[in-house]
């Protein structure tokens, strides 16, 4: 998934997707690749 995550725009609509689960387990498993993606961007 981290492929697919370049922008912070790709981060805010995954993680929309994300949190319309209401899976903490999946929230804290889809922050890993939001958090490769900041450190790509600096």
């Amino acid at each position: 998934m981290a492929d697919y995550i370049e922008t912070p725009q790709d981060v805010r609509a995954y993680l929309n997707v994300v949190l319309e689960e209401n899976d903490l387990g999946v929230v804290y498993e889809a922050l890993g690749p939001c958090a490769r993606c900041s450190e790509r961007s600096t």
